[in-house]
């Protein structure tokens, strides 16, 4: 899964995560972290790195 993420993805109007070159989930932040397990990995694996050092 590629995702464009920068600080300030949470303030977008719509978000468009890309698994394998095809559109996999589109929405909100908040939406894609409710409905789209990866993007919530996604999301989540820096700060759980992060914060386990």
């Amino acid at each position: 899964m590629e995702l464009a993420l920068g600080t300030s993805i949470s303030q977008a109007d719509r978000i468009c995560s890309i698994d394998y070159g095809r559109i996999s989930g589109m929405g909100s932040h908040d939406e894609l972290l409710q409905s789209h397990r990866l993007y919530a990995q996604f999301v989540r694996r820096p700060f759980e790195s992060s914060t386990a050092a």
